[in-house]
């Protein structure tokens, strides 16, 4: 098993991230990386404006980055390991040790059903929020 910090991005994401990551980072099999270091993700819109929902594979810890606005000048997979490193905080104390024990930076081409069909939970009960809340303020 590697420490492969490597994402897996929707076929609606994918264009929204660039050609660093859709063509230069390396395709790695998420059979050979830790699953700590697995995460995926889906676009979520609200109120027209895009933002990015993560999930990793095996603890479903779920955060969201946005709004989205791709930057040209910095690769998203940067973007990305900084938000990271700010999100984890929340859950892990030292997010240093994991980010050291990191080894490379990848994409995974397979879709993992159990974490897509979490951000899709999420998606669905981010929506409900959005008809939700507004109803209850009156």
């Amino acid at each position: 098993m590697t420490n492969t910090l490597s994402l897996y991005a929707s076929k609606k994401l994918s264009p929204f991230l660039g050609k660093p990551f859709t063509q230069e980072l390396p395709t790695v099999d998420p059979n050979t990386i830790h699953p700590l270091y697995c995460w995926y993700a889906d676009v979520y819109y609200y109120k027209r404006k895009k933002y990015l929902i993560f999930c990793n594979e095996i603890s479903r810890f779920t955060w969201m980055m946005g709004p989205f606005s791709a930057d040209k000048k910095q690769g998203f997979m940067e973007n990305f390991q900084g938000q990271l490193r700010i999100n984890l905080k929340a859950v892990i104390p030292n997010t240093e040790l994991y980010f050291e024990q990191l080894q490379s930076l990848g994409k995974i081409s397979q879709v993992h059903r159990g974490a897509v069909a979490h951000l899709n939970q999420m998606k669905i009960g981010l929506d409900y929020l959005k008809e939700y809340l507004p109803a209850m303020e009156n």
